[in-house]
């Protein structure tokens, strides 16, 4: 037998690639598992932001507008009206859905809240993802109204 060994035999090769291959494959999967990971929080949070984004512009307005507004859902977004100007909320991509207090803003009434008299106005807001019927984000929050400075 010659005792000079130069390279690899061929199980020493096939042994190898598989081993490498169950490496590959591994990172594939983890991989994988983290884009979707991702997608998900992403979509979450775009959803997170389109609620904080009306929450504001409600609070907002409520405080600015010196008499009653209305508030009305036109094609699943929330519009309002203040002294004759309307406005609708959010960035439009996503339904919304809105109740004051225990009443359902609807598409046909506009409900009317006078910030003066009702200087606190519970409020609760559903944004959808009309693309995922199953993924929302429902926010409650209280709109206040600022004390006037003399």
């Amino acid at each position: 037998m010659n005792e000079n060994e130069n390279g690899m035999t061929l199980v020493e090769v096939l042994a190898t690639l598989v081993i490498g291959t169950m490496f590959m494959l591994l990172a594939m999967t983890i991989m994988g598992l983290n884009m979707k990971m991702n997608a998900t929080q992403a979509s979450t949070t775009r959803l997170q932001q389109e609620a904080n984004l009306v929450v504001s512009q409600l609070t907002e307005n409520h405080r600015r507008c010196n008499s009653p507004y209305n508030l009305q859902l036109s094609a699943n977004q929330v519009v309002l009206s203040c002294n004759g100007d309307s406005q609708t909320l959010g960035g439009g991509t996503y339904n919304h859905e809105l109740s004051v207090g225990e009443t359902a803003v609807n598409q046909t009434t506009p409900l009317q809240v006078d910030a003066k008299q009702q200087t606190d106005v519970h409020v609760t807001l559903t944004v959808i993802d009309p693309d995922h019927q199953n993924k929302e984000m429902t926010v409650s929050t209280t709109l206040s109204r600022l004390g006037t400075l003399k």
